[in-house]
């Protein structure tokens, strides 16, 4: 009994010796969400660009900034549309500039609602299988949208001249050939694209922050009509809606429509399926309340994020509206996967 006991007593010591070399498990400290508040003051509807990863706006400007966005990819000649007020364009198919084309009515069409840049409303102005593009000729007839009350901005007549050493070279004017001007747009190195304003003879503007600095951009944008909350009708299939768009470099985003937003953790991740749709979020997660009479938004989806650092977040809207200045007011649940 007496070697029994001491056997017993000797294993009793190695166990605690062996489990003195061991540490306990740390446990994983998520990080807490976050309640995100965004209230714009810009003096009428605004380009909002937000980052997850810094928690604040990054840059802000008024829709009427800027007319078009010349693509500054360096295999990349497409040029956007400004569908934050509503422009859309026409290609006439006549190359005579010099002709007054000033007239009550065009079929114009709209960028995509996907920011799909092979289905712009200008499309394929020239020969991009070249280095130097060289263009078509046509003359384009471009709508600069509206200001609120739909008040009608305006229209230009426009041919995209080429791209060389660099450079946009285009030629614009009023439909009648008052105020014609010749500008050159430069790509930029650090951003999607060069944002072009017809103002003041035309002028390259600052729009968009730097590449990699943003990844949500709160702006009105051209969608299917749904419903009348519109902030400008286009016609009777389009209008302009608030919205939300994504940066498309080197972002991906999914959305969790099953579980609520304290269960979703980085378990799920591999479940999940990301697109760089750029309107993903669009304006599907707000809706318009008959009953209170005001924007509102869906209990579901979370959205999923993908950053270029391959950072996670998710983030689910809580509040998505106007007050009674006209500014936009955004709420949104916040956090770290």
């Amino acid at each position: 009994m007496e070697m029994r006991s001491n056997v017993t007593s000797l294993l009793f010591l190695i166990a605690i010796i062996i489990t003195g070399c061991f540490k306990p498990d740390t446990p994983i400290i998520e990080p807490e969400s976050e309640r995100i508040f965004i209230i714009d003051s810009t003096l009428g509807p605004a380009q909002i660009f937000y980052s997850l990863a810094q928690r604040k706006v990054v840059k802000t400007n008024s829709i009427y900034a800027w007319d078009l966005a010349f693509d500054c990819r360096e295999d990349g000649f497409y040029i956007k549309l400004n569908s934050a007020k509503g422009m859309g364009a026409y290609n006439t198919g006549n190359r005579n500039f010099d002709l007054d084309y000033k007239k009550n009515y065009y079929p114009f069409k709209y960028d995509a609602q996907d920011g799909d840049l092979k289905k712009t409303a200008i499309g394929n102005w020239g020969d991009f299988s070249f280095k130097n593009p060289q263009s078509y000729g046509y003359v384009y007839i471009v709508n600069r949208g509206l200001f609120e009350q739909s008040r009608k901005i305006g229209i230009k007549k426009m041919i995209l001249k080429g791209f060389r050493d660099g450079f946009y070279n285009i030629l614009f004017a009023d439909p009648d050939g008052a105020n014609q001007f010749f500008a050159r747009i430069p790509k930029s190195t650090n951003s999607h694209f060069t944002y072009f304003t017809f103002e003041e003879g035309g002028k390259v503007v600052q729009v968009e922050p730097p590449l990699n600095s943003w990844d949500l951009l709160f702006t009105p944008f051209i969608d299917s009509i749904n419903h009348f909350k519109y902030i400008f009708k286009m016609d009777d299939v389009n209008a302009v809606y608030d919205g939300v768009l994504f940066n498309l470099n080197s972002r991906m985003m999914s959305e969790d429509k099953e579980r609520s937003f304290e269960e979703i953790n980085f378990r799920f991740l591999e479940t999940y399926q990301f697109t760089s749709k750029e309107n993903y979020i669009g304006k599907r997660f707000w809706f318009w309340d008959e009953i209170y009479n005001t924007q509102a938004v869906y209990p579901y989806p979370t959205y999923i994020l993908k950053d270029d650092n391959q950072n996670y977040y998710k983030f689910k809207f809580q509040e998505f509206k106007r007050n009674d200045f006209g500014h936009l007011k955004v709420c949104l649940d916040l956090k770290n996967l």
